[in-house]
């Protein structure tokens, strides 16, 4: 997006240029080379092959009317800064994307080492103390329940961070390569 935003600058340079142009004085230099066959020459003789007329032909112009020239031109400045505007809209609107993906990137990171120090090794206390606990009948049923229901629990927002971390990796490394 931000290449392509140049490239529109670029254009727009040439356009500028090419309008800038238009204003100088042209020069044209030609050559010619005609055939008189069938016409009658200088000696009344029918001209051939052979007879023919060259020439050569130089010139220049000059604009008289610079008006259109210099609208032209204001113009092709006009879509010059519009260009440049739109690149520097683009930048800082990835710019603004990079740095958001990167805090999300941050905050699951954050999140990651909260679950692979802690809470991991907390769910599994969790689970073990409560199948220990039914096993030896000091809770219920519902209870053991609930008690592996919060030791899976998070686990599962471990696997759940886990993705979302790997997701926002993915949407940074794809924003890099834009």
């Amino acid at each position: 997006m931000l290449a392509y935003a140049k490239q529109q600058i670029n254009i727009a340079n040439a356009e500028k240029a090419v309008q800038t142009a238009k204003m100088l004085p042209d020069l044209s230099v030609g050559y010619f080379n005609l055939s008189q066959i069938g016409n009658l020459t200088a000696s009344g003789d029918v001209a051939g092959a052979s007879n023919r007329f060259t020439g050569v032909q130089a010139g220049i112009s000059i604009p008289l009317f610079y008006g259109s020239y210099k609208s032209g031109i204001k113009s092709a400045k006009l879509r010059e800064t519009i260009a440049q505007t739109n690149a520097e809209y683009n930048n800082n609107v990835l710019q603004g994307q990079y740095e958001q993906q990167m805090l999300k990137v941050l905050k699951y990171k954050g999140s990651l080492t909260y679950y692979r120090n802690d809470a991991l090794f907390q769910a599994k206390l969790i689970i073990d103390n409560a199948q220990r606990s039914f096993e030896n009948g000091a809770i219920d049923y519902v209870e053991y329940f609930q008690n592996i229901n919060k030791g899976l629990e998070l686990k599962f927002n471990y696997i759940n961070t886990l993705n979302g971390y790997n997701q926002a990796i993915i949407s940074l490394e794809y924003l890099i390569g834009q």
